[in-house]
């Protein structure tokens, strides 16, 4: 057996799911069902995340994959730019206390603290914490 068929018959059985758990720069992760992007997360809800996936699997008879995403990945992945995300100053406070929220949150709940020291860092250079 060649290893590019193992890899192809890891996906034929179905309500599988594949998860990577995320590493301590991944901040986001994306789910993908049936090689299309479902929805996406922080990455400190990786378990609910999970338990939806799984959830997904069963429900949809298609194979779903978690995977974790550093903020830059996750930018490339989708495509964003700053421009697309917030294009008023109304739209750019809203992204600002989304961003600021996350970062306060990571601060609080992250396991590891080099995770907590970055979200730290990222507070400071936008001028959230001094």
């Amino acid at each position: 057996m060649n290893s590019q068929f193992e890899a192809t018959r890891s996906w034929v059985d179905a309500h599988r799911v594949v998860a990577a758990h995320p590493g301590p720069h991944d901040g986001f992760l994306v789910v993908l069902a049936d090689g299309k992007r479902v929805w996406a997360a922080t990455a400190d809800q990786y378990e609910e995340v999970l338990g939806r996936a799984r959830v997904l699997a069963q429900k949809t008879e298609v194979a779903v994959k978690v995977l974790p995403m550093t903020a830059s990945e996750f930018i490339g992945f989708t495509g964003m730019s700053c421009t697309d995300v917030a294009r008023t100053p109304q739209e750019e406070a809203v992204f600002r206390a989304l961003v600021t929220q996350t970062f306060r949150s990571a601060m609080m709940v992250a396991p590891d603290l080099a995770t907590r020291r970055e979200a730290r860092d990222a507070l400071m250079a936008i001028g959230e914490v001094a």
